[in-house]
């Protein structure tokens, strides 16, 4: 085997073990809930159709997602969103921040932060309470 071919092989391996790595390292995706009204629903023509929602919670979602990163947590949410939690264990205020396309500021807040800034998130523990906020 020449040397070209025997180097190619050996990384070819050397990539498929760095792939093998990056699976099992686990993913931890960026989350977050804005409450408020919206208006959803089909907008288009007969020939092309297509399923919208526009809304300030529409629009706010988005960017406490992307503020995920700048503050290392997982799940941010709204002010609203507390405010309609049944049982607001776990939910600790972040910060005030400034979001594009508002006049004022955000109060925004995060859950399962309790165990430090790196804790996963309890997604069924907090579905629950937001189910629990929604019948009060």
């Amino acid at each position: 085997m020449s040397r070209h071919r025997l180097r190619g092989l050996r990384q070819r391996f050397a990539a498929a073990e760095r792939a093998q790595r990056l699976r099992a390292e686990p993913k931890h995706r960026l989350l977050a809930i804005a409450t408020g009204r919206v208006t959803a629903g089909n907008v288009g023509s007969d020939r092309r159709m297509s399923y919208t929602v526009h809304g300030d919670a529409v629009n706010l979602a988005p960017r406490l997602e992307q503020l995920n990163k700048e503050f290392s947590t997982y799940l941010l949410v709204d002010e609203e969103t507390v405010n309609r939690l049944h049982d607001s264990r776990g939910v600790e205020f972040v910060d005030e921040v400034a979001i594009r396309g508002r006049a004022q500021r955000v109060r925004v807040y995060g859950l399962g932060l309790t165990e430090g800034r790196d804790a996963a998130f309890d997604v069924d523990s907090s579905h629950a309470r937001l189910d629990r906020g929604r019948r009060r």
